[in-house]
């Protein structure tokens, strides 16, 4: 849906006519769209998202900056080609709606992962899908240990 709305964004302030843009636009979303899916499988595999999570080997500021550069390009673009501050308010509001489902894209992903792989996921975390006061109970015991030492 938001490709669309972005292309006819770009037919209407570029004034494109015929149909080859769209045609080679919507293979270019196409690819796009197997490229980032193959790339989420592969992370997803791979432990690059538990990687991500703890913070050890990939700066989580990398992701922040592959999305505001798309949501900067727009911009660019709409100075470039538009004149008009309405235009450039509407792709930038496309834009975040994207990165919105390109992130709920991967925790679907992530969760179908986890229904697939429920026993590996409860062998590694055993607190998984536990209510929250029962999680953790060995870190609660050293801390009241450590609690009734000091006093």
């Amino acid at each position: 849906m938001y490709f669309l709305v972005i292309l006819k964004l770009i037919y209407v302030n570029m004034e494109w006519r015929g149909s080859t843009p769209l045609i080679t636009n919507l293979v270019l979303f196409i690819l796009l769209l197997g490229g980032i899916n193959w790339l989420n499988w592969k992370a997803l595999y791979s432990g690059t998202y538990y990687k991500l999570q703890q913070k050890r080997t990939i700066p989580v500021l990398w992701t922040a900056i592959g999305g505001s550069s798309y949501i900067i390009g727009q911009i660019i673009l709409s100075f470039i080609y538009s004149e008009s501050a309405v235009n450039i308010l509407l792709i930038v509001g496309i834009s975040i709606l994207s990165l919105c489902t390109a992130f709920f894209t991967i925790n679907i992903h992530r969760y179908f992962f986890i229904n697939k792989n429920i026993d590996i996921v409860k062998q590694r975390f055993p607190e998984f899908g536990l209510p929250k006061s029962d999680r953790y109970t060995e870190q609660k015991k050293n801390k009241k240990k450590r609690k009734k030492g000091k006093e």
